[in-house]
């Protein structure tokens, strides 16, 4: 659901005309942005999974010691 609402608030920002990257096509920037993003957050999700499979192995090798 937060890569939904962030590719919405990336796709619909607007920048003034004034800011040293104003003359690099926003389409191009904003969507490198969002990978840039989505990359990041797949990265995320995929440790939390590899730390979650790690604690159950673990558990389940306890379980096996002492039962």
């Amino acid at each position: 659901m937060d890569i939904v609402a962030y590719m919405v608030a990336v796709f619909l920002r607007r920048e003034p005309g004034c800011r040293p990257l104003a003359g690099i096509n926003l389409q191009a920037r904003d969507v490198y942005v969002f990978w840039r993003g989505l990359v990041r957050y797949l990265k995320a999700f995929l440790e939390e999974l590899v730390c979650l499979r790690l604690a159950r192995a673990r558990i389940s090798q306890e379980s096996r010691r002492f039962g």
